[in-house]
């Protein structure tokens, strides 16, 4: 996920067409508010289809979420810093506050230290993990409401024993989630968020996708985590059904987890 000029503004995820609009509408107007950043690629449709029929769900992310009741599709190529602000003032006409914002961006490339590419490999990383959640940190502080929720995708990877750690076969992926996970430290005590601001992190393991299943078809897809169980534990944080405290971290290990506060 990169910065990246928002291309026709917020979109509905579809014309209206009857009941189903009606309905769309009554969500928009009556609940909570989520934007998800990120929210086309496989943990982002996960979140917000558990979302969409309790809260009204924003997406930002460079194609469209058909579940999303709004969309703000983006696009490459422009000034990162104005593509920033083009960013919130097409907000604005969603939204003028959230009570969650998530960002699920991220991806995952190899990238050994010896490497000819490690450069470009590593940029690409920290523009997909990191980049992106400095962008929703800064949205945050303007958008999220007193008292609500702002999560970030870490990695199970790069964390042993409360201790960070760096796989060699993919720095630039490590150094990124690494990167995120400091933010996350930073910004749960930063006073520029909302009072009340509850900050947390997932972290997943190896998820259950089909680009995954592509590219590791001798492995056991049913021992990697599902989207859906992270999906399920992001709206539960909102919802105030497990009650947290600022910072709280959560880690998976396969299908098993365990929670650092």
């Amino acid at each position: 996920f990169f910065f990246f000029q928002a291309e026709d503004g917020i979109r509905d995820a579809q014309e209206s067409r009857g009941l189903g609009d009606v309905y769309k509408r009554q969500v928009y107007m009556s609940s909570k508010k989520i934007l998800v950043v990120g929210g086309a690629g496989n943990l982002g449709k996960a979140v917000i289809n558990v979302f969409r029929s309790k809260w009204a769900v924003a997406n930002i992310d460079y194609s469209e979420n058909k579940n999303a009741h709004h969309n703000i599709v983006l696009k490459n190529n422009a000034d990162p810093d104005q593509q920033l602000e083009n960013l919130k003032k097409t907000l604005t006409n969603f939204s003028p506050k959230f009570q969650a914002i998530v960002s699920v961006a991220g991806g995952f490339t190899l990238g050994d230290i010896s490497d000819k590419d490690i450069l470009s490999s590593t940029d690409k990383m920290l523009q997909m993990s990191l980049l992106s959640s400095i962008m929703t940190g800064n949205i945050a502080t303007e958008f999220l409401d007193a008292n609500s929720f702002l999560g970030f995708t870490g990695a199970a990877t790069v964390v042993k024993e409360n201790n960070f750690v760096i796989a060699d076969y993919a720095v630039g992926y490590c150094l990124s989630k690494i990167s995120v996970l400091h933010l996350a430290t930073f910004l749960k005590d930063s006073p520029k968020l909302p009072t009340g601001t509850k900050v947390f992190t997932v972290n997943p393991t190896t998820m259950d996708t089909p680009q995954n299943r592509q590219s590791m078809p001798n492995e056991d897809p049913n021992k990697w985590l599902k989207p859906e169980v992270v999906a399920q534990d992001i709206f539960d944080v909102c919802n105030q059904k497990v009650k947290i405290e600022n910072g709280w971290n959560k880690i998976y290990s396969c299908c098993l987890l365990y929670t650092s506060d």
